[in-house]
């Protein structure tokens, strides 16, 4: 008789889950993103519970479904991940788990999800120094003076922030698109007086001109002289930064505009000097916004010369190689005026470079003030840096055009004005041949 072979016993019944899914996000504070998974079954019937794991502070995690039911076949869910508004900057790994049962024992199954969390608020600054503009040398019974910016003239500023923040902080600038764009302007507001240009020369940096349709007139005093408290300040009192900080430090903020349009108000250095002078509009619109004496006299001291016979600065101001007469008429003669295109296509180059700055206070938007604070030199205060530009750096020639009347009869000054060219806000100042 042959020997009895044993039956070959079935093969175990294997009892799996697998999920399959994730990949890595970016997630933005005070906003949402959602991640799909599958879930594969062999031979695992019953109900599965989900789970989410580890999250940082300031995140929730939602699962749709909440948990799967009962089948033999593939289901698909969806995790969706939300930071709340104070949600602090991080990069972890969350692991999405998934939990069933045999009859004898509970299977499991798990993937990955990498998160990077980012702070997004906005923030407010007091207030902004768009440009100064100075005035032409006033005539008393003469012809008007007078100095025009229009269309060749897109006088403004550079704006650089990187002073604001702690050592360590990487600061890109942006003006509402990809930074990776060779060259991006975009107009400020609805009504598009100013604009804010990126350039991928200057990262960190932003400028705001004045667009080619918006046209400037600034008319010389009623005096026979240079009056330089006459000089106007050009303030946007609306301006409005978003800012992005990452886990890695890096900020980026973008110019934007706190409402539909800008708010710009225009003052004068006696106006600052002395606010009681102010007209009741102007004094309610600036004390309405914030603005005190101390901001006042900050905003003053970007002008060298509102105090009187100050010495050019060098390196900020380059002659321009322009001159006008300035002659009183004799008994029986006419009153002339000389009408004249000023340019920078003259001016002296330099490698040097001047900066004006001042200090603003500044709020956050809710949740994002506490984020903000923590990339700050002094936290609550923001200050704008004013970086001057040559006619080299610039690539292109600015001008305006100039009307200097005679100055009225028995005038006995300095019979010539010089033309030069203010580097830092982009526009043209008068001083006597003699000074």
């Amino acid at each position: 008789m042959e020997p009895r072979i044993p039956p070959t016993p079935p093969p175990p019944v294997v009892h799996f889950i697998a999920i399959t899914g994730g990949g890595s996000f970016a997630l933005s504070s005070g906003q949402s993103v959602t991640s799909n998974f599958t879930l594969d079954r062999d031979n695992v019937t019953s109900a599965v519970s989900l789970g989410a794991g580890p999250l940082p502070a300031g995140v929730t995690a939602v699962f749709t479904p909440a948990s799967l039911p009962a089948s033999s076949a593939a289901q698909g869910f969806s995790l969706t991940l939300t930071a709340a508004a104070d949600a602090a900057p991080v990069n972890t790994t969350i692991e999405v788990t998934a939990t069933g049962s045999t009859p004898t024992e509970a299977v499991h199954a798990s993937q990955t999800v990498a998160v990077q969390v980012q702070s997004v608020g906005q923030v407010r600054p007091l207030y902004h120094l768009l440009t100064m503009l100075y005035a032409p040398p006033g005539t008393v019974g003469g012809l008007d003076s007078q100095v025009v910016y229009e269309t060749g003239s897109s006088t403004g500023v550079t704006d650089l922030v990187t002073s604001s923040f702690k050592s360590g902080v990487n600061v890109t600038a942006s003006v509402g698109a990809s930074v990776d764009v060779e060259s991006l302007t975009v107009a400020l507001g609805g009504s598009g007086e100013f604009n804010a240009a990126w350039t991928s020369t200057e990262s960190s940096s932003v400028t705001i001109e004045k667009s080619g349709s918006y046209t400037i007139k600034v008319p010389g005093p009623d005096e026979n002289t240079i009056d330089h408290t006459q000089d106007l300040y050009y303030l946007w009192l609306n301006p409005l930064i978003n800012v992005t900080v990452d886990w890695q430090n890096n900020v980026l903020w973008e110019i934007a505009v706190d409402g539909p349009t800008m708010l710009i108000q225009y003052v004068t250095a006696a106006e600052l000097q002395n606010p009681s002078l102010m007209s009741p509009g102007l004094s309610q619109a600036l004390s309405a916004r914030g603005l005190t004496n101390t901001d006042y006299a900050q905003i003053l001291a970007s002008n060298p010369f509102f105090a009187g016979n100050a010495a050019i600065p060098p390196g900020r101001f380059l002659p321009t190689g322009m001159s006008f007469p300035y002659i009183p008429p004799q008994p029986g003669e006419g009153l002339p005026s000389l009408t004249q295109t000023v340019t920078t296509t003259a001016t002296t180059t330099s490698t040097s470079q001047t900066q004006v700055q001042y200090t603003v206070s500044v709020s956050a938007s809710a949740g994002f003030q506490v984020i903000f604070n923590d990339t700050l030199k002094v936290g609550g205060s923001f200050q704008w840096t004013n970086q001057s530009k040559t006619t080299a750096t610039q690539g292109s020639t600015q001008s305006a055009t100039v009307t200097v009347g005679c100055p009225g009869a028995g005038y006995t000054g300095p019979t010539n004005v010089l033309v030069f060219w203010d580097t830092v806000f982009n526009s043209f100042m008068f001083e006597f041949a003699a000074a």
